[in-house]
């Protein structure tokens, strides 16, 4: 759902990590290298979509969605 929202890559949407969201400014900055231009995204997040994020904080990992194994990015590979 929140790759949907955002309008975003699964892959850039998998490799979120916390550093990278502003929640004063409800701003998610993917860096340059994880994008396909090479350019930084900035994706403005809802309500909606904070919603979503805020209820993973309380796994403690670097990354937002976290896969099977602990502090490593969930995959979208089958």
């Amino acid at each position: 759902m929140f790759t949907c929202l955002t309008g975003s890559r699964t892959s850039e949407v998998l490799g979120m990590r916390w550093a990278e969201i502003d929640f004063d400014a409800k701003l998610w900055s993917c860096p340059a290298e994880r994008i396909k231009t090479g350019e930084e995204h900035r994706v403005p997040l809802t309500d909606e979509m904070l919603k979503i994020i805020e209820l993973l904080q309380a796994m403690q990992s670097e990354y937002v969605f976290e896969g099977q194994k602990r502090n490593q990015p969930l995959s979208n590979e089958l």
